[in-house]
C-alpha cells in the first residue's frame, strides 16, 4: 500500500519512528514559518501541532524529544501570528464592503437631496451613517476611520440641507413636514388648511403660530431623524389630519 510519509522519509531522512515524528515536526515547523496561509492551511496547521504534540510528550526525555517541542512551540506561536493577520483580513474585507455600502448610501442622500426628497435624504443618510459607524469598528485603522467620518457627515449633511430646503416659508408646517417627509403630502396640506381656517382668523390662534414659527424648526430636525419620533408626531396629530382632510 502507498507510504503516506514517504516525501517526509525523502526529504528529511527519515527511517525510524522517532526520526518519522522528528520530520513531521519539522514539517509543521517549516509549513508555520511562511508568511502567508489560507484559512484551510491555517486550520490544518493547528490540526498537525495537536496531533503531534502529544506524540512527542510520550517519547522519553532526550535531544531529539527537546528539539521538537521547542519546534512545536515556535509552530503554536507562528500559528497565533497568522491567526491574528487572518483575523485583520477578515476585518479589512468586512471594513472595505461596509465602506462601500455608506458611501453608495451617501450618493443616495445627496441626489434625494439634490431632487428636493428630504424623508428619502433621511433615511438613505441613517443607513449611512450605520455602514460607515460599522465599517470604522470593524477596521480600526485610522485611515478608514476618518473615510468612514467623511462618509457619514457628507450624508448627514445632504439630509440636513434637505430638509433645511423643505422648510421654506412656504411650507410653515415644520412638525408635519418633519413627520410625513415633505410639505407637498396631502396630511400636510391638512394641517394647512387647519391653519388658515381656525388658527389665523384668531388673534390667540394667530400669536400660537407666530410663536410656532420660532419654536419648532429645531424640533423638526430632531424629529426628521428618528422614525419613531416621526411616528409618534403623526399619531398625535392624526385627528387634525383627518378632520381637515376631507
Amino acid at each position: 500500500m502507498p507510504d503516506p510519509y514517504r516525501d517526509l522519509r525523502r526529504i528529511y531522512g527519515a527511517t525510524s519512528q522517532v526520526q518519522l515524528l522528528k520530520a513531521q515536526v519539522s514539517s509543521t515547523w517549516d509549513v508555520s514559518k511562511r508568511l502567508q496561509l489560507n484559512a484551510q492551511e491555517i486550520s490544518q496547521l493547528k490540526s498537525n501541532i495537536n496531533t503531534l504534540r502529544p506524540r512527542v510528550n510520550a517519547l522519553p526525555n532526550s535531544p531529539d524529544k527537546n528539539e521538537m517541542s521547542w519546534q512545536l512551540t515556535q509552530s503554536e506561536s507562528n500559528y497565533q501570528i497568522l491567526l491574528k493577520a487572518q483575523d485583520a483580513k477578515v476585518r479589512a474585507d468586512i471594513a472595505r464592503q461596509q465602506q462601500m455600502a455608506a458611501d453608495l448610501s451617501a450618493r443616495v442622500a445627496q441626489q434625494a437631496a439634490a431632487a428636493g426628497d428630504a424623508a428619502r435624504a433621511a433615511k438613505a443618510a441613517e443607513v449611512a451613517v450605520a455602514e460607515a459607524n460599522a465599517a470604522a469598528q470593524a477596521s480600526r485603522t485610522p485611515a478608514v476611520v476618518e473615510q468612514a467620518t467623511a462618509t457619514a457627515s457628507a450624508a448627514q449633511k445632504a439630509a440636513n440641507d434637505a430638509f433645511e430646503r423643505s422648510m421654506q416659508p412656504k411650507s410653515e408646517c415644520f412638525l408635519a413636514t418633519a413627520a410625513y417627509g415633505s410639505p407637498l403630502e396631502p396630511e400636510v396640506e391638512s394641517l394647512r388648511r387647519f391653519r388658515h381656517q381656525v388658527l389665523d382668523p384668531d388673534k390667540t390662534g394667530h400669536i400660537m403660530v407666530r410663536t410656532y414659527y420660532v419654536v419648532s424648526p429645531p424640533i423638526a430636525r430632531g424629529i426628521t431623524r428618528s422614525n419613531t419620533l416621526r411616528s409618534m408626531v403623526r399619531t398625535l396629530i392624526g385627528p387634525l389630519v383627518n378632520t381637515f382632510g376631507r
